[in-house]
């Protein structure tokens, strides 16, 4: 699968590494915990809920306090949160037991404090000093003659945000609610569609997914793109220009759905999750790149799927948040 405009997020690792943030290793994590990944279901409900979690993640990037940047634990205890709020208690806990096993086991000697801090966080100087300094006095304060690296960091990080006016790197957690029966069935939000839109589902141009309102509050919308040119009589080869007339038509009947999709998130109480997020993927983009638009390698393929795509969502009202090609 390709990812098209991928948002770029970092996690604060407990030893202080800045890391990209990586929502397949966190997919595996989370089906891991639900039961080694063996089932299927576990697959579709770990990709829901990692969906779940970028939504989070842009959610805070994009609000008052804009940060690309995110506490470890913080992404943790959301997953936990979640798979508690979607009935998986067992799941979470094992997730739980598994974040803290794999957690900071180093300690850090009184002594080093001030190196620790200068080798993981940009600091030097004066403002290194009286860090180093601060952690130090409060560490002495509790009797603690060691610490681990996720408490010494956490420390020098408060002290520079009260140093720098605040900042912060939790994650704004959105209210799952346990145990609410909130499934949007795939057939009610097509049948909440007018006649013409509702043909292009029908003949699965377009295909959505069931809303799981507990876990990931947003439209998985596929978009089959033979079904597009063999609705427009097309004919091989094909250019993106002649692609245009039925991607205008197709995105008409997704943002159809969008507004659907709200009034149903509306009926269920789901006001803080509208206007419904969307998350777009072209499903048999690698095949039709190849046979309808005489893509031979895997690179132009690839570009090609990606400019498809982009075409594609660059027509809906409703901006989606992820694009995706398979």
């Amino acid at each position: 699968m390709i990812r098209v405009g991928e948002h770029t997020f970092f996690l604060l690792a407990p030893d202080g590494r800045s890391v990209p943030f990586d929502p397949a290793v966190l997919q595996e994590r989370i089906a891991s915990a639900l039961g080694g990944g063996t089932d299927p279901k576990d697959a579709f409900v770990a990709r829901d809920i990692t969906s779940a979690v970028e939504l989070a993640l842009a959610s805070r990037k994009n609000g008052p306090e804009d940060s690309s940047c995110f506490k470890a634990e913080a992404l943790d205890e959301l997953v936990v949160r979640i798979l508690n709020g979607a009935g998986y208690r067992s799941a979470a806990e094992k997730f739980r037991r598994e974040a803290i096993r794999n957690g900071d086991f180093v300690r850090i000697p009184l002594d080093r404090i001030r190196s620790f801090i200068e080798e993981n966080l940009s600091l030097s100087g004066e403002m290194l000093d009286r860090i180093a300094e601060k952690v130090f006095h409060t560490m002495k304060s509790i009797g603690a003659d060691d610490s681990s690296p996720g408490l010494v960091l956490e420390l020098a990080r408060h002290f520079l945000s009260a140093a720098a006016g605040g900042v912060r790197f939790n994650i704004e957690q959105p209210d799952f609610t346990p145990d609410k029966e909130c499934t949007i069935k795939s057939s009610e939000l097509e049948a909440a569609l007018p006649d013409e839109a509702r043909s292009f589902f029908e003949k699965r141009i377009l295909r959505v997914h069931p809303v799981n309102l507990r876990i990931l509050p947003a439209l998985r919308i596929d978009v089959r793109l033979t079904g597009i040119a063999e609705r427009e009589a097309l004919s091989a080869p094909l250019t993106e220009l002649a692609l245009a007339p039925g991607f205008i038509r197709a995105a008409r009947a997704a943002d159809a759905l969008c507004l659907a999709a709200d009034g149903l998130f509306r009926a269920h109480g789901n006001l803080a999750d509208l206007p419904a997020k969307v998350l777009l993927n072209l499903a048999d983009a690698s095949v039709f790149t190849r046979e309808w638009m005489g893509c031979n390698s895997v690179e132009s393929q690839e570009k090609c799927a990606v400019a498809l795509c982009r075409a594609f969502a660059c027509e809906m009202t409703r901006v989606p948040f992820r694009q995706t090609c398979n």
